[in-house]
């Protein structure tokens, strides 16, 4: 999503800087992007060899403008534990692949991705 969301922020001529949490416990011990995720990206035109995991927990979260989340579960979890004001929150309700080893469905969410961080854009950056 990120690095979706960076695209389209660098091509509109918005000068940010967008990173990359998740809330999954798997996501406290780093790593890189899934090799589906990868392979997904790179057919977008997206490189995410540089990707590591980070944990939401360890971030400071007041210090950004805006956090895209992929449900409400974790719109209320940025609410209610890690107390995000509810319009720093952008909640896209995306599918999640990763159970998946099929390369069909990881492309089927990249795709959904694309659409989802283009309205990301033109509803919360189109203004400034």
């Amino acid at each position: 999503m990120a690095a979706v969301l960076g695209m389209y922020l660098q091509n509109a001529g918005h000068e940010v800087t967008v990173e990359s949490a998740g809330m999954m416990e798997f996501t406290k011990n780093g790593g890189s992007a899934s090799p589906n995720g990868v392979v997904s990206a790179k057919r977008l035109g997206l490189d995410l060899s540089g990707h590591q995991k980070r944990w939401v927990g360890s971030l400071d979260l007041s210090r950004y403008e805006l956090i895209v989340c992929v449900d409400e579960t974790v719109a209320g979890e940025l609410f209610g534990k890690y107390k995000v004001p509810t319009e720093k929150i952008f909640n896209i309700q995306l599918s999640n692949p990763w159970p998946s080893s099929d390369q069909r469905d990881h492309d089927e969410v990249a795709e959904n991705v694309m659409a989802k961080m283009y309205r990301v854009v033109t509803r919360r950056f189109s203004e400034k």
